[in-house]
């Protein structure tokens, strides 16, 4: 067993960093150290009554500025809490794929951790059996869209560990007497990812089975006050910084949407449809091939070994940690009819991937011999499952021709169609414009254009 996870953890680590400097730059990818390098002009933010004004040479430096992860808490949808890390990579000094690698090892890192995360409380908290654990850790290891991701600087790696995290201090909050200090925990982890408040619902349910829940609300207001004076502490900036997207940015016009044409029975298809090609977008690369359609019976499986074997037969506190984690799916399931949370877009489901995962080990760890069979599956899919993560990856590489730029000696550059890396490629004697921005779309001036320039993009040609 030893030598086995030592194996695929070499290889995992291996996935996760050689190809880190050359798969292809995108915008969700490098924009977070690059696009506010394009800003045209100063910015002027208004906060109620209150205004004031950001000089353009300061939103151009922000990645040595600690007001980075505010930018990115502001501008994007994403959470900042990884990003708080960024003023402290002294970026501005490093080259090109020096700067990549130390950006994206963030997600690598956090992925890392993640799968070690959840071998570690498959075999030491649930008592699930190791070959089952490890076979958990592979499919989650080999995940193509697990790997992908960690190569990205985007924070859903990180998003997928504070998941890890979140189910880690439910279970916990079952078994431990000071259950408090670890859901003040989880308000911290919202910082780094805004999907953890979800988990407020799980200590809910958790209180509510223990047959606490008044107590709980009791000892808050008495003897445990400190818990609740920190976690507002904790959370008012949060909820401010969310009302601020939701207001100032208008981070809510980028949600998910559902077409309202759909009739209830369509719109129940197209949900499932969706989820099970999410489930299947994150546990594809482990196994050898897609197979979407063996996911569906799978699920009747899981559904039926469930209800019909595994449930009666879990003790008390995991089936608290299974329902919750269930109610979990079907509260982001109603997120989504409302338009609120995505499923249909893959990436996000790396979000509860850990708890798709969690779920399977705790009904199938009920099966007799499932740790042969675990094990069999193990040694039959690990080479091809390395085998296609390699290819994935290796075709994932940029073709990125930088050298194409410097040898036209021309120094004004003015990128399009979502192309930012050279941003951060080039030096200070460049001048280089991002023709998508509105930044620059409101605030250039045409008798000011220069007599030669070079138009650049990474994936469509010029109709100039």
């Amino acid at each position: 067993f030893l030598l086995v996870f030592i194996f695929i953890l070499i290889n995992s680590i291996i996935l996760k960093f050689s190809y880190i400097k050359d798969i292809y730059t995108e915008y969700d990818d490098i924009g977070v150290i690059s696009l506010h390098k394009g800003n045209f002009d100063d910015k002027e933010i208004k906060i109620l009554n209150f205004s004031f004004e950001i000089k353009k040479e300061t939103i151009k430096n922000l990645n040595s500025s600690f007001l980075h992860p505010f930018y990115i808490a502001t501008g994007w949808t994403y959470a900042p809490g990884q990003y708080f890390i960024v003023p402290f990579l002294n970026l501005e000094n490093k080259k090109y794929y020096s700067k990549i690698l130390s950006v994206r090892a963030i997600s690598s890192i956090t992925s890392l951790l993640n799968s070690i995360l959840i071998l570690y409380m498959c075999i030491k908290i649930l008592n699930i059996n190791r070959w089952l654990g490890l076979l958990i850790f592979s499919i989650f290891t080999f995940s193509l869209n697990s790997n992908i991701y960690s190569n990205h600087m985007s924070p859903y790696s990180t998003y997928s560990f504070c998941t890890t995290l979140g189910i880690l201090i439910c279970m916990k909050a079952t078994s431990s007497k000071n259950y408090l200090k670890f859901y003040t925990f989880n308000s911290i982890l919202i910082y780094f990812s805004y999907t953890n408040i979800l988990f407020y619902l799980g200590f809910l349910y958790i209180e509510f089975r223990k047959k606490r829940i008044i107590k709980t609300f009791y000892d808050l207001l008495t003897q445990n006050k400190k818990y609740l004076i920190l976690n507002l502490l904790l959370l008012l900036p949060i909820l401010f910084l969310i009302l601020f997207k939701l207001t100032i940015s208008k981070a809510g016009i980028r949600g998910a949407s559902i077409d309202p044409n759909l009739n209830f029975f369509e719109l129940i298809e197209y949900i499932c449809s969706q989820f099970l090609l999410s489930i299947n977008s994150i546990q594809t690369g482990f196994l050898p091939i897609n197979f979407q359609k063996i996911n569906l019976f799978f699920f009747i499986l899981i559904l039926f070994i469930g209800i019909f074997y595994s449930y009666k037969k879990i003790v008390f506190n995991n089936k608290i940690i299974i329902e919750f984690l269930i109610l979990y799916f079907l509260v982001w399931i109603f997120l989504y009819f409302f338009n609120k949370v995505p499923i249909d877009q893959t990436r996000h489901a790396l979000i509860y991937f850990p708890i798709y995962l969690f779920i399977v080990g705790i009904i199938l760890k009920e099966i007799r011999y499932i740790n042969i069979l675990s094990a069999i599956l193990i040694i039959a899919l690990i080479f091809p499952a390395i085998k296609n993560n390699h290819e994935i990856l290796n075709s994932k590489k940029s073709n990125f021709n930088y050298n194409l730029i410097v040898n036209s000696k021309i120094k004004k550059i003015y990128t399009y169609s979502d192309t930012l890396s050279p941003f951060i490629f080039f030096l200070e004697d460049y001048e280089i414009y991002n023709l998508d921005l509105n930044s620059y779309r409101n605030s250039f001036k045409k008798d000011k254009a220069p007599n030669e320039l070079l138009l650049v993009s990474q994936n469509q040609s010029s109709t100039i």
